[in-house]
């Protein structure tokens, strides 16, 4: 009834509680919620989209529940070419989570659970979180040439980002962390990277950091077998031939532990410097895989090189002391004021490949391997291993080969960024694996507040007994929903 009665340069609030109805937004006229985790607007499987419009949605959860398949959409549909601004929202669907057309939306400091899918779009996505649960995170198809640029910035991403049609002018991707998403096939994958499709100037790829993904690729991949399959091998490579190609600056970026580093087809010729592409080979693919596919290899030439880029952790992706990546990038094409975690992005005397920069004092840090365990439940709109705990929560530290964390961990050392303090330890295997692991026990009482799904970057820090610092960080569900809420 407010946003009814609303005129341009209103702003509705909208109070704490889970509403089950559709929104059909209005022109100059802003939605503000409480919060993500407080502000539920619950779709379900019936109801219409969520319809955007030239105006400003912020701190919302806007949920597509996809437990039945009668009525398959997206969860908010700007094909009205339009252009919101999405702001510390969740918007989260099993298929299509936003659908644009013509629009130039902005997605700043959001996390989008399933596909941004994109007709001659134009969007700005920025510190945000991108997962493709399972598929594309990202896909962005142009039908004519001279479309705007597109700006992909400082992001999270599973999964892939796909550009197909005419490559928009002088567009961005800059200081992404592109990680993978499970996806089934024959053999089974890690799904994930960007994958150019497009013809023309792609722009700048700059200051990225590809872990465990396809890498990047220019190519249309030939695949007479349904997608799910992936590209054949194939006498001439995995792409189709093609007469035009795309061309862009490639640069300060890291692409390792994937199943490809660099993909060309012979039409694509695009600059390629200063860049750590290291390790990326899958003997299981069907199609081919290295550091450098279709394209000579660049070790060693034009600031390219491949060494162990010896992260911290490859959760956070910030280069460890020592680590090759340090001052190896090119000033002149440090693509933007501030890393992935916002911190300065020339921090010593010149600027770190990907997407983090290790900055002045940060003390050497030992990675450890954490993950959070509980009670697991699926949500409505199919997110797995999703945890419904009461007063606490346990974080298990598994040991490694250097690390035997039940004896060698300090437990009064431990603390997680965000939580109440550390309640108690002890040792048990955690996985079944035959090894003890650390299994600490933390309250919950920083989630006191909240309500919702909410997705938790839960890094850990502490001190080995010989006082090395320690630090972990995963990424996990937390549903905190009252039982009369959601079931």
């Amino acid at each position: 009834m407010a946003l009814d009665l609303a005129t341009p340069g209103d702003t509705v609030l909208v109070a704490p509680g889970r509403y089950v109805e559709t929104l059909i937004l209005k022109h100059g006229v802003d939605v503000r919620g409480a919060g993500a985790d407080r502000t539920l607007l619950d779709l379900g499987d019936q109801l219409p989209s969520l319809r955007c419009a030239n105006a400003t949605l912020d701190g919302l959860f806007v949920w597509r529940d996809v437990r039945s398949a009668r009525n398959p959409t997206e969860a908010v549909d700007c094909t009205n070419a339009t252009s919101p601004t999405i702001s510390a929202s969740r918007i989260g669907a099993a298929g299509v989570a936003i659908r644009l057309e013509g629009s130039r939306a902005i997605v700043t400091g959001s996390e989008v659970d399933g596909a941004i899918v994109g007709l001659d779009a134009s969007p700005v996505i920025e510190e945000s979180e991108l997962d493709g649960r399972g598929g594309s995170a990202l896909r962005l198809s142009y039908s004519m040439p001279g479309a705007e640029a597109v700006r992909i910035e400082r992001n999270r991403i599973r999964g892939a980002l796909e550009l197909e049609g005419f490559a928009p002018e002088a567009s961005r991707v800059v200081g992404n962390l592109f990680l993978p998403t499970p996806q089934l096939g024959i053999p089974p994958r890690a799904w994930g990277g960007l994958s150019a499709s497009a013809v023309g100037d792609l722009g700048l790829i700059a200051s990225n950091t590809f872990l465990g993904t396809q890498g990047i690729a220019f190519c249309e991949f030939f695949s007479p077998l349904p997608p799910w399959t992936g590209p054949l091998p194939l006498p001439g490579g995995p792409c189709v031939s093609r007469e035009q190609g795309a061309t862009a600056i490639i640069a300060n970026n890291v692409l390792a532990f994937g199943s490809r580093g660099i993909l060309l087809d012979a039409a694509s010729d695009p600059s390629i410097v200063h860049n750590d592409v290291f390790q990326n080979e899958n003997p299981f693919a069907l199609a081919p895989t290295g550091n450098y596919v279709g394209v000579t290899n660049l070790t060693g030439i034009d600031g390219n090189l491949s060494e162990d880029p010896l992260f911290e952790d490859h959760e956070d992706a910030v280069p460890g002391a020592g680590s090759p990546l340090l001052d190896a990038g090119t000033e002149e094409l440090a693509a933007s004021a501030l890393d992935l975690d916002g911190d300065p992005r020339v921090a010593a005397e010149a600027i770190d490949l990907g997407a983090q920069e290790r900055q002045p004092g940060e003390p050497a840090v030992r990675p450890v391997q954490i993950f959070v365990e509980g009670r697991a439940r699926t949500s409505g709109f199919g997110l797995g291993s999703v945890l419904v705990p009461k007063k606490s929560f346990r974080v298990s530290i598994r040991p490694d080969p250097d690390l035997d964390a039940p004896a060698e961990v300090d437990i009064d050392s431990l603390s997680l960024e965000g939580f109440a303090p550390l309640r108690r330890c002890r040792a048990r295997d955690a996985d079944g694996d035959g090894a003890e692991d650390l299994v600490c026990r933390f309250s919950f009482e920083a989630f006191e507040g909240a309500s919702g799904l909410v997705t938790k970057r839960v890094c850990l820090l502490g001190q080995t007994t010989d006082g090395s610092a320690l630090r972990g960080c995963t990424r996990t569900h937390v549903l905190r929903l009252p039982h009369a809420t959601v079931r």
